[in-house]
C-alpha cells in the first residue's frame, strides 16, 4: 500500500501512486537517457533538496523502478538505471513534455540551466512525428558553454562522448531560447539569440521549422 493512497480506483490513480509525486518524473526521465551516479542526478535537479532527493531514490528503488548496480572499470562506482517496468513510460513522459510546449512560449527564466539530457529528450520527442537522415550529429554550444553532442541514428538519440565532426553546430545565447526552439514553440528561423552553421536544412527538417 502506497504512503498516500489516492483511494481512486483506475489504472491513472494506482500510476500515479508510483510516479505522481513532485521529481519523480524528472528523476525517471534523466535516466532514461543513461544511468547515473546519485550526483549525477542531484546535479541534473540543482533545485531538489539532498533529503527529497534520497527519499524520491529510496521510493523508486523499494517500486521497482530503478535498480542500482556497481559499474566495471574505468566508472567503478555505483549507478541507478531503469527498470524495464519503468522504460515503458517513456512514450508518456515524451507525450507530457510535447504537452507542456506551449507553456514555454513566453519563458523569461534565462537563469535556469540548460542539460544535455534535455537537449536528448527533446530530440527523441522530435523524430516521433517527422522523418529525419540516416544519421545527423549536432554539436551545442550554449552561452559559451559546449553540451555534449548529440547523434541521431534512425529512431535512436544519444549523447556522444567520444570525438566527432558535427553535421551542424547550434549556438545559442541562452537554454531558454534553445529550449523554446526545441519545444516547437519558436521557429528555428525567427529565433534571436540563435545561430546555425552546416546543415541547417535537415535541422530544420527535424525541428519542423
Amino acid at each position: 500500500m502506497p504512503a498516500k493512497p489516492y483511494r481512486h480506483l483506475s489504472p491513472l490513480g494506482r500510476a500515479l501512486e508510483l510516479v505522481g509525486d513532485r521529481w519523480t518524473l524528472l528523476i525517471i526521465s534523466d535516466l532514461m537517457v543513461a544511468p547515473k551516479r546519485y550526483t549525477d542526478l542531484a546535479n541534473g535537479l540543482p533545485g531538489i533538496p539532498s533529503n527529497l532527493l534520497r527519499d524520491r531514490v529510496r521510493r523508486l528503488e523499494e517500486d521497482d523502478l530503478i535498480t542500482r548496480f556497481e559499474a566495471p572499470p574505468p566508472v567503478a562506482t555505483s549507478l541507478y538505471e531503469l527498470t524495464p517496468r519503468a522504460r515503458e513510460l517513456e512514450p508518456a513522459i515524451l507525450a507530457l513534455q510535447e504537452w507542456g510546449g506551449p507553456l514555454m512560449a513566453d519563458e523569461t527564466r534565462d537563469d535556469e540551466p540548460l542539460f544535455a539530457d534535455s537537449l536528448v529528450l527533446a530530440l527523441r520527442g522530435a523524430i516521433r512525428t517527422r522523418e529525419v537522415a540516416d544519421r545527423l550529429v549536432i554539436a551545442f554550444e550554449v552561452d559559451g558553454s559546449n553540451l555534449p553532442t548529440i547523434e541521431i541514428v534512425g529512431d535512436k538519440v544519444e549523447p556522444v562522448m567520444r570525438r566527432i565532426e558535427p553535421d551542424v553546430t547550434v549556438t545559442a545565447k541562452s537554454g531558454a531560447v534553445l529550449a523554446r526552439v526545441l519545444a516547437g514553440v519558436e521557429s528555428l528561423g525567427a529565433a534571436k539569440g540563435i545561430t546555425v552553421e552546416g546543415d541547417i536544412g535537415a535541422l530544420e527538417g527535424l525541428l519542423g521549422a
